[in-house]
């Protein structure tokens, strides 16, 4: 059970850290440049915050009220935030 947790959220982490890292390893040795800027538009900047929230509640969640497991009833509050996302993503 736990090495299927770890791998849901190790996998996908490490598949947008090789993404990356060589996407722009092949765009740097392409261009010859040493820096490409990158810039966050406002829903990426969303987008982050709301995981930053919603991993730090699991991990609250399960550390304080769940004694070590995440409650069932976690999952609405996990669907309140990604309602809350939505619902800021389409004001921006």
């Amino acid at each position: 059970s736990n090495k299927a947790i770890t791998a849901c959220f190790a996998g996908p982490i490490f598949n947008v850290l090789v993404g990356l890292g060589l996407g722009f390893f092949a765009l740097l040795s392409v261009t010859g440049m040493e820096e490409v800027p990158v810039t966050l538009t406002p829903p990426l900047r969303m987008g982050f915050l709301f995981s930053v929230v919603n991993g730090a509640a699991v991990v609250l969640t399960g550390a304080t009220f769940g004694k070590g497991r995440i409650p069932r009833q976690y999952g609405y509050v996990a669907a309140l935030l990604y309602a809350a996302y939505a619902a800021v993503l389409l004001t921006l």
